[in-house]
């Protein structure tokens, strides 16, 4: 019976989610990399960008990073950015991913601090997907949001 109702519970969460989406395209530049004997490359990187939102609103990105691979297989990605949205506010976010190709990679982005309506996503963790193509990357990011967060952040 216990399990029956978390099962539910999940089944019906999902149900009342709503999406707020958005498309990303960037730059990204190589700042430093320092190699070590053992085949570790640590690289320190920014990018450049701008994105459109499912509610209409797009935005500029700054971001830097970190990134570690051995053996050009990724070990590690961390990357906060600083977005300024054509509406007046703000969003910073936070990447994390371990593992996975260099040209292509699905994870998760957190958003860290907003201001204005996207105070509503703070906390929230959203799932993005990217590719690369020569130094340009395009992503998609989804938050699973409820409906009156939703309401907030399309007005």
């Amino acid at each position: 019976m216990k399990y029956f109702l978390i099962i539910l519970f999940i089944i019906s969460s999902n149900l009342f989610a709503e999406e707020f989406s958005w498309d990303s395209t960037s730059v990204i530049s190589k700042v430093h990399e320092t190699s070590l004997p053992n085949g570790e490359k640590h690289t320190s990187f920014k990018s450049n960008g701008g994105m459109t939102f499912s509610s209409g609103k797009y935005g500029i990105a700054s971001c830097s990073g970190l990134r570690t691979d051995k053996k050009k297989k990724l070990i590690e990605v961390r990357t906060i950015c600083s977005i300024e949205i054509n509406d007046g506010n703000k969003l910073w976010t936070e990447l994390r991913r371990d593992k996975g190709e260099s040209t292509a990679g699905v994870g998760k982005i957190v958003v860290v601090d907003a201001t204005g309506p996207y105070k509503e996503l703070i906390n929230k963790k959203c799932v993005y997907a990217f590719t690369r193509f020569n130094e340009m990357f395009f992503g998609k990011t989804k938050c699973s949001i409820d409906k009156e967060s939703l309401e907030i952040l399309i007005k």
